[in-house]
């Protein structure tokens, strides 16, 4: 695959005031298959952009918490969106 927009994220569980472990999280766009759909900037605008191209860019992966963050690269209909653990975990796509 040729991933070539790369980011870390540390994420916390969002709904809890009590001190979560984080992990860092690895972000990749795949621009030769993302198609401009933009799910992914509506639904984390702080994280992910659309670059003069009308390509998805990652800006920001701090900017949410993991579970926006995964509902986003979720939200793009053609997979173009990579999340590993720090441990390379696939989290997305499955």
């Amino acid at each position: 695959m040729g991933f070539d927009e790369q980011s870390e994220v540390r994420a916390t569980h969002p709904a809890s005031h009590i001190p979560r472990p984080t992990r860092r999280l690895r972000v990749e766009v795949d621009s030769g298959r993302c198609i401009g759909a933009e799910t992914c900037a509506v639904r984390a605008p702080g994280v992910f952009r659309l670059n003069a191209r009308r390509i998805a860019e990652v800006i920001d992966p701090a900017a949410v918490d993991e579970a926006t963050l995964l509902e986003a690269a979720m939200s793009c209909p053609v997979d173009a969106i990579l999340i590993e653990s720090e441990d390379g975990e696939l989290l997305w796509p499955q």
